[in-house]
């Protein structure tokens, strides 16, 4: 097995993994922020979500095209309002997969980039 193709298998591992937390996720806790103390920075499950995703295909743009992406990174955010928990499990297997597509296609030389 090449290293890519073990990463690759990681990439989508760890995305089915978090697609199954997101599904076992009750829903009034999705948009729920754990602040246990006033200074603490909890984030949402759907800020996670949306920047997992977006991190998932910027990353999958750069190792494509060998150019970083000039945007804004994503900060969680104002995340994309997903029309239910399965369509954000879906969005979060697609996004590893196609990252894992990516890593799957780098050459010997990508990798000592």
């Amino acid at each position: 097995m090449t290293a890519q193709e073990f990463q690759a298998r990681r990439v989508e591992r760890i995305s089915d993994s978090f697609a199954s937390f997101i599904g076992s996720t009750s829903a009034d806790k999705l948009d729920w922020t754990p602040d246990l103390y006033p200074e603490s920075a909890g984030r949402t499950i759907l800020s996670m979500v949306d920047e997992v995703i977006k991190v998932n295909i910027r990353i999958a743009n750069l190792l494509a095209s060998g150019q970083p992406d000039t945007g804004a990174p994503s900060n969680g955010e104002n995340p994309v309002p997903f029309e239910s928990v399965e369509a954000m499990q879906q969005a979060v297997v697609e996004s590893g997969k196609l990252l894992a597509s990516r890593v799957r296609m780098m050459t010997e030389a990508d990798l000592s980039r």
